[in-house]
């Protein structure tokens, strides 16, 4: 798809990009947004990862393991049509501002596949939420305080929430996103839930 290819490069010359802005740049998928629109707004449970994979019961034989990533209750999807994306997104150290806020359109969920991070996200009235490698999720502590995450950890940003990040290094920090959005609608610059 060349439209993809264009934002990717388009995102490529920004110094400060949030990396959710790149993946709403990058969501799309008609037969993922169908089956958002069949689940309508009701709440979708995701298993948490898992220190170790289980194997699926009954597929032994074809040596398949499952070791989910995480879970939590998504209770603000946007009206149908949705774009569903998944999207893995690399960050360099350096990358990113935690003074640049933006919010979403949708609810954004990614996990840390490897480096580190640091987010802030949320308000006391409607926090984000910490999904941890253990299965255990809790509310994030609101702007402006820093949530470190590191691999095997995520965040749950519920739609409208205010999000910067940035990647404190040493090394580049790899993540998978996954958002719901209404099709078309990207992530809005917003200003410091602080000021």
């Amino acid at each position: 798809m060349e439209s993809e290819r264009v934002d990717a490069r388009q995102a490529n010359n920004v110094n400060c990009l949030p990396r959710r802005t790149v993946t709403g740049g990058l969501a799309g998928g008609g037969a993922l947004a169908a089956l958002v629109a069949a689940l309508g707004a009701r709440p979708i449970r995701v298993a948490a990862q898992e220190a170790t994979p289980v194997t699926i019961t009954g597929f032994e034989e074809l040596g398949l393991t499952v070791g989910p990533l995480f879970s939590t209750v998504v209770e603000d999807l946007p009206s149908a049509p949705v774009e569903m994306g998944l999207t893995r997104v690399t960050s360099q150290p350096g990358d990113g501002d935690l003074d640049d806020y933006f919010t979403f359109p949708g609810p954004v969920l990614f996990i840390v596949e490897s480096g580190q991070i640091i987010c802030r996200c949320g308000t006391a009235e409607d926090p984000c939420i910490i999904l941890r490698t253990e299965g255990t999720n809790e509310p994030a502590p609101p702007v402006p305080a820093d949530i470190p995450l590191g691999p095997g950890e995520g965040l749950y940003i519920p739609t409208n929430s205010p999000d910067s990040f940035i990647n404190p290094g040493p090394d580049p920090q790899v993540e998978l996103d996954l958002t719901l959005w209404p099709v078309g609608a990207q992530a809005t610059p917003a200003p410091s839930p602080t000021a």
